[in-house]
């Protein structure tokens, strides 16, 4: 590399500072795309929720492994979506990254009854046109 005492000051810091947005720019590509998996892993663990609540053949243990699996999703969500200071940031879909009541509740150690289902099928429309 050349010697940087050659180049013009103002060069250098424009430089200095184009080095700094490519870093923070890939580092907000790496988190976009882990709140994303995130949004992934839940909607998959909903899914199984919703698909053995409605299984007579399921059994309880199979249900409550899905349930946990589900609330472990949504908390790991919530922790993607939340900076350092407790603060809500954008997730990758552009939306708010509040979890909904539901997601909070399950998070809070809420419990789903076998004749619920983890969402309606208005927040999985809603889900599918994001």
């Amino acid at each position: 590399m050349a010697e940087q005492t050659d180049l013009n000051p103002e060069l250098l810091a424009s430089l200095e500072l184009f080095n700094a947005h490519l870093e923070q720019d890939a580092e907000a590509e790496k988190a976009a795309k882990a709140v994303a998996k995130a949004e992934r892993r839940k909607d998959e663990a909903a899914a199984r929720v919703r698909k053995l609540n409605d299984d007579p053949k399921a059994t309880a243990d199979e249900k409550a492994e899905a349930e946990a699996a589900y609330r472990e999703a949504v908390a790991e969500l919530a922790a993607r979506t939340e900076d350092p200071l407790g603060n809500a940031t954008a997730r990758a879909d552009g939306e708010g990254g509040e979890p909904s009541g539901e997601e909070t509740a399950l998070a809070e150690g809420g419990e789903e009854t076998s004749s619920e289902e983890p969402a309606t099928e208005e927040t999985a429309a809603e889900d599918n046109a994001g």
